[in-house]
């Protein structure tokens, strides 16, 4: 198994008809005056390729956390993976309402019975008020 990819965004949205992602708005940073911040709204789109020994395996569990600075800022959960004949397989997070509450990199770490297949992260960074 082996995640290709593993894209933060404000949105992502599969098509039921086509089965084609749209991903909205990539994020790379956020950035906010004060701390804490409310993000409402953040979606992570994840795909993976399957080898042919693993495709018995069906559906199967995939872990996940969110780190502040190496720290959990969300606790770990877990979601369910139903690959295609294709043997690959789409993944989409989405968490909404996340309180952040000091700038740092802020991690998403995905895991397959602990061993971790990917990971990315964002910047959170603080700007100056107006007139600093």
């Amino acid at each position: 198994m082996k995640a290709l990819y593993l894209i933060p965004a404000d949105d992502a949205s599969r098509d039921a008809e086509s089965s084609q992602i749209s991903i909205h708005k990539i994020i790379n940073e956020i950035s906010s005056q004060g701390f804490p911040v409310l993000l409402n709204r953040i979606a992570f789109f994840m795909m993976i390729d399957l080898d042919e020994s693993e495709q018995q395996l069906g559906e199967f569990e995939l872990s996940y956390e969110l780190l502040l600075n190496e720290t959990a800022l969300f606790p770990g959960s877990s979601v369910t993976v139903k690959p295609d004949k294709k043997l690959r397989a789409q993944v989409t997070l989405k968490l909404l309402g996340m309180l952040i509450p000091s700038s740092g990199d802020l991690t998403l770490v995905i895991s397959k019975e602990g061993n971790e297949l990917i990971r990315t992260s964002i910047k959170i960074s603080q700007t100056p008020e107006a007139g600093e």
